[in-house]
């Protein structure tokens, strides 16, 4: 949230809608809801989300965007696509939109909220783990990390090295995946 808008990173797969919508019902109106990712797990809760604030914008790009319409009948009207290092200001923060196509998807793209040094990065350093874990440390993470990477990236290797220099250009203190 900044001090004008409030943006919601991604939506949940549609059985956790209700878990969203309570955690919605504490936090300021959503203004726009960005979306990385056009697979159901990031998405599926996006027309629910929708109704209970009529008035947002979904932000992604244009790929993401077709697959958001196909798929969950998102209305056209209802988005704002961005481009690749294209901003938006929340009034006190920013999010740079990082695209990184590929890792994992075509349309998959990274946030990185400027002021605060955080690389949302959707899927892009993610890994097959549950946690309740605020924080994953290495002794964690690597394991699912590099299981995740073989069945998940390894086909796209290429695309992910050249996407890995594009985001270690950036100067962030955490990264925030999915």
């Amino acid at each position: 949230a900044g001090d004008e808008k409030v943006a919601l990173l991604d939506t949940v797969d549609p059985p956790f809608w209700p878990t969203l919508r309570d955690q919605l019902r504490s936090l300021p109106p959503v203004d726009y809801i960005v979306h990385h990712h056009g697979e159901q797990d990031h998405s599926g809760a996006l027309p629910h989300v929708l109704d209970l604030y009529p008035e947002a914008a979904v932000i992604t790009n244009e790929k993401c965007k077709v697959e958001l319409i196909d798929h969950l009948h998102v209305a056209p009207e209802r988005f704002r696509t961005v481009t690749d290092g294209e901003t938006l200001s929340l009034g006190g923060r920013t999010l740079r939109f990082v695209f990184t196509p590929w890792v994992h998807w075509p349309e998959t793209f990274c946030s990185y909220l400027e002021e605060d040094r955080i690389l949302f990065s959707c899927d892009f350093f993610g890994s097959h783990l549950a946690t309740t874990d605020l924080y994953a440390g290495p002794g964690v993470i690597a394991g699912p990390a590099k299981r995740y990477y073989a069945e998940i990236m390894m086909p796209f290797a290429g695309q992910v090295a050249k996407d890995v220099e594009k985001v270690a250009a950036l100067d962030f203190d955490l990264i925030a995946p999915s």
